[in-house]
């Protein structure tokens, strides 16, 4: 631009007008001259070295307003110009400097920009970068006009006016040699997103003359203190949706935090805390339909108060760490409560006075002095319906309570004994109470209903883990993936796998590297006698350790299984086998109970060979007989393959005349290999688990000997 005392600009403003760098490695606008004014457009795309969207020449008493320049390597650069003007102009995005100034560029007052760029500012010599404090709306919404909007700026506006308060003056890090910006604009974080206007505090927003009935208020992340009274129908929420971000404070203890005095008021995604002295975080008063979720309420006397409020939902929040975590009073009646949160409230989680036909389920009430109170009359349930409910199940019901004493007979996550729930509630009570599904993927942190959900979950993948709670199941388990699969308390007293149907096995692992441990696993007892406890079924790298496997047609089966760990288990009293092993080689099987199996305890055949049989203690398996003394037969080698069972320990007074009638080998049938059984264990192996037998048997069989190790190594 040649010309001086020369105006440009757009008829329609700059989101509509828009000038691209015909070349990149030009200016977009170039002025050379004194007294221009370039006004409202988008100017891109100059990106070349040292090229700018708007660039000043040794010019003066020029106005460059309302421009948005981006894409640029320079957005506005100054070489050799003074005492211009630059306001209302947007440098966003660009690579090298927003604004630029340099050779002798002075006098310039450049106010009322938006500077969000790789570097915002560069000037080495004097000028004005804000005017005087002066009303206005300036570029950010704000109510004042001062200096510029900074993406980089670092203080803060400790007076609520909009401009920064500390840090002061800005300077680009240093790059604004003289002076600087002495009223960074800070942006508005509260927003009317039917007006477009910005508000410094939550209440402002919802005062103004201009927000009506219907609208919406966001807040972005930050923490005010504000005694909120919403006098109008509004959606007023924060910006993230994350309580955790977005704080309201009272900012008086005596106080409510949020009072609604209007209906059809939605309140979400806050923290709400400290209101004290008989006041609410958030408090309806004689309103309906209004919406509170997901919020946070915690540290205040009431969290959540409805107050002859009817008609009203509240969803998905958490009340922590109040007197009272919900409280309804004064004929609230016909609200709805769900997915909610009640947890270590002092005195009550939720407490209902003189308020009836409020329908309460799928919340969760722990850790409260009382989960309930409740002398009126209420539902604390829905039917039973499919859906995820709040601890995890596979359906809605009732409520979580941490007190409740029931039971699941039925696996579907819902008790069946000690019904309803009634604690502190006088009418009725809950019906169907939620509990918590007792199996985890620790990798996925999913939580199911049953070992087999857990398995065949798509998300459940080779090497993760499977922890299962305390409790009885009733499954058929196939492990069809490289998991291991433990009991949470590794204790199998308390966490038993009972077949669900007793022609199938418990566990039928048909993975390699799979893990089993910790389960009592039991009546696997089907009509073609061949079912067991734990069976590994072609299958390498599996280890099945401290098991019970009891009341089974075979305790543990491996058919053409290799390389594997069993270890730590019992075999008790099974139908026919304690351990079976069927074409099966190079196993290490150490460390067990077998015992008090009706037939045998161990067996081998089809050419189970190399296994390591050794420190198990072998017990009164099979039938005695008076003539040889010996058990028929503690251990069967039904195959032509010479087995080595080692350094196991035989039971009380077994001596090898016993020990070798209790052996069915080539002995007994030529086509037979050979048992050798010694050396062997004079006493029980320590390693091994002690069974939970009564002390009859103990005599029964002649093992008082074990007396003193099972003392010593009786798992608590």
């Amino acid at each position: 631009m040649n010309k001086t005392h020369l105006t440009i600009r757009s008829q329609n403003g700059s989101a509509n007008c828009t000038v691209s760098a015909a070349s990149s490695d030009d200016h977009v606008f170039d002025v050379q001259r004194d007294y221009v004014n370039v006004t409202g457009f988008t100017v891109e795309n100059a990106t070349g070295s040292s090229k700018a969207g708007i660039h000043l020449s040794s010019s003066e008493h020029c106005n460059i307003s309302d421009n948005n320049v981006t894409n640029t390597n320079y957005g506005i650069y100054l070489s050799s110009s003074s005492n211009n003007t630059l306001t209302n102009n947007t440098a966003n995005s660009n690579t090298n400097y927003g604004i630029y100034l340099k050779s002798s560029s002075n006098n310039n007052l450049i106010y009322n920009n938006y500077f969000n760029n790789t570097h915002n500012a560069w000037d080495n010599g004097n000028n004005v970068w804000n005017t005087t404090k002066t009303a206005g709306t300036n570029i950010v919404g704000g109510s004042y006009l001062g200096g510029n909007y900074w993406s980089d700026y670092t203080g803060t506006d400790t007076d609520g006016d909009g401009l920064g308060d500390t840090a002061l003056p800005y300077n680009s890090t240093g790059n604004i040699t003289t002076g600087g910006d002495m009223h960074p604009l800070v942006v508005l974080p509260v927003h009317n997103l039917d007006t477009g206007e910005g508000f410094y505090t939550i209440q402002a927003a919802i005062y103004d003359p201009e927000t009506v009935n219907g609208h919406t208020i966001t807040v972005d992340a930050g923490t005010y203190y504000e005694y909120v009274k919403v006098n109008k129908s509004l959606t007023i929420k924060s910006t993230s949706g994350n309580p955790a971000d977005t704080i309201v404070n009272a900012s008086d203890s005596g106080d409510h935090v949020f009072a609604v005095t209007a209906d059809y008021v939605n309140i979400s995604g806050f923290t709400v805390e400290d209101a004290k002295s008989n006041k609410a975080g958030i408090c309806l008063l004689s309103r309906q339909h209004c919406n509170i979720s997901d919020n946070n309420v915690t540290s205040n006397y009431y969290g959540i108060r409805l107050y002859s409020s009817s008609n009203n939902t509240l969803t998905n929040n958490t009340a922590t760490n109040n007197y009272y975590g919900i409280y309804l009073s004064t004929s609230s009646s016909n609200n709805t409560l769900t997915s909610n949160t009640a947890n270590s409230n002092y005195d009550t989680g939720i407490r209902l006075l003189s308020s009836s036909n409020n329908t309460i389920y799928n919340n969760y009430f722990s850790s409260n002095t009382n989960n309930a109170w409740d002398y009126d009359n209420n539902v604390w349930n829905t039917t039973r319906t499919a859906g995820t409910n709040i601890v995890g199940g596979s359906y809605l019901g009732g409520n979580y309570w941490s007190d409740y004493t029931g039971t699941d007979t039925d696996g579907d996550g819902l008790g069946d004994t000690g019904t309803p729930y009634n604690v502190n509630i006088q009418n009725g009570g809950d019906m169907h109470p939620l509990v918590p599904p007792p199996v985890h993927n620790i990798n996925t942190t999913e939580d199911f209903c049953t070992i087999q959900a857990a398995v065949y979950d798509p998300e459940t993948l080779d090497g993760h883990t499977i922890t299962v709670d305390a409790g009885t199941y009733y499954e058929n388990v196939k492990v069809n993936k490289s998991l291991t699969i433990k009991s949470t308390s590794g204790t199998p007293a308390d966490t038993v796998v009972n077949a669900s149907d007793s022609g199938d096995h418990v566990f039928n692992v048909t993975a390699n590297y799979v893990n089993i441990t910790g389960f009592t696993v039991e009546n696997a007892t089907g009509s073609d006698e061949t079912m067991a406890g734990i069976y590994l079924n072609s299958v390498e790298h599996c280890n099945v350790s401290d098991n019970n496997a009891t009341n089974n047609d075979y305790g543990i089966l491996l058919y053409s299984s290799s390389n594997n760990t069993l270890t730590n288990n019992t075999a008790n009293s099974n139908n026919y086998n304690g351990i079976y092993m069927d074409s099966s080689s190079n196993n290490n099987v150490s460390c067990n109970w077998v015992q008090n199996n009706s037939v045998n305890g161990f067996r081998l055949t089809e050419g189970s060979t190399g296994n390591t049989i050794e420190n198990n203690n072998i017990i009164v398996n099979g039938v005695y007989n008076s003539t040889t003394t010996g058990y028929e037969y503690q251990f069967y080698n039904d195959q032509s393959n010479n087995v080595e069972a080692k350094n196991n320990y035989w039971g009380a007074g077994m001596n090898d005349s016993k020990i070798n009638a209790s052996i069915y080998d080539w002995q007994d049938d030529s086509s037979k290999g050979n048992v050798t059984f010694l050396p062997k264990l004079d006493g029980p192996s320590p390693c091994a688990p002690i069974p939970e037998l009564p002390t009859v048997v103990l005599f029964s069989v002649g093992l008082v000997a074990l007396a003193g190790y099972v003392g010593l190594r009786r798992k608590d």
